[in-house]
């Protein structure tokens, strides 16, 4: 069994990783994979600092994720649409 202080680190690790995978990959899938990582890095990090996170923050981040995920889906089904790929690097048309 690990102690809170591994928990810590763990959690740091897991969101880090989270937001480097949103960061570097330009798939919309791995970004939505890696905003996923990095929300349970947070709620990790909550439990391990808190003993159990607050109802009224695991109830926000909750309906963050949902809403996060929707949107995402939305954005994913428009963009293979209209480019008929899911890389992102043909998002970059949109700047004027």
């Amino acid at each position: 069994t690990f102690e809170n202080g591994y928990n810590v680190y763990l959690a740091l690790a897991i969101g880090f990783l989270g937001f480097m995978m949103m960061i570097s990959h330009r798939d919309i899938l791995s970004q939505i994979i890696g905003f996923l990582i990095l929300e349970n890095g947070i709620t990790l990090f909550s439990t391990a600092t808190l003993g159990s996170a607050p109802l009224i923050l695991e109830i926000g981040l909750s309906f963050v994720v949902i809403l996060v995920t929707i949107l995402m889906a939305t954005l994913t089904k428009n963009v293979q649409e209209w480019y008929g790929t899911s890389d992102t690097a043909h998002l970059s048309d949109l700047i004027e």
